[in-house]
């Protein structure tokens, strides 16, 4: 959750740095997906402060709650994505446009990549969703269904298919359903 500003210069710094992005000015033409982490950063930021300002009643917080979730949801459309916010750690990585789905109640950890056509979903009510740890990569096309635990430095290969948890750190896995290929930094 991002509390104050400190905190959003922090995810924003991460979130570039993991995209290997420079200080790209936000009206500059391109970089969608940044700009879509960007304001994802910052409507996370006012809806906490909107949230926790005493008392409530229109006020600044207000203002940019609605500017950002327009700027979100504008860009959320145009790079084919349907997140939600105070889902994902610091150090975002979503590599390019295309569909990215997460359940609004799934968590995800520090310094994860996501690829196209990644589905992080739930499986029957909303408490059966997945939990990612940090360092997870997320190969093109995967699908993470249902009350699954991801540990810390797992690759999931393209198009695998998880419905069960996998805790052994470190791991790679991949497969319909996906199981253990072996190691991560085997395969890099």
């Amino acid at each position: 959750m991002i509390e104050s500003k400190a905190d959003l210069k922090e995810y924003i710094a991460a979130d570039m740095q993991a995209m290997g992005c420079t200080g790209t000015p936000f009206w500059v033409p391109g970089h969608e997906v940044m700009k879509l982490e960007i304001a994802l950063r910052k409507l996370e930021y006012y809806v906490y402060r909107r949230d926790h300002t005493r008392p409530r009643r229109l006020n600044l917080y207000t203002f940019g709650y609605y500017f950002w979730r327009t700027i979100f949801h504008n860009l959320s459309v145009k790079c084919g994505f349907d997140l939600h916010i105070c889902n994902f750690g610091k150090g975002l990585n979503i590599h390019h446009r295309g569909t990215v789905v997460v359940n609004a109640h799934a968590r995800i950890g520090d310094w994860c990549d996501l690829l196209p056509g990644v589905v992080i979903g739930q499986n029957g009510t909303s408490e059966d969703v997945p939990t990612l740890g940090n360092h997870v990569y997320v190969g093109t096309g995967a699908k993470i269904i249902g009350k699954v635990e991801i540990a810390d430095d797992i690759a999931i290969g393209a198009n695998a298919v998880v419905t069960h948890s996998f805790t052994e750190p470190g791991i790679a896995i991949a497969g319909v359903p996906a199981r253990k290929v072996g190691m991560r930094k085997e395969l890099q």
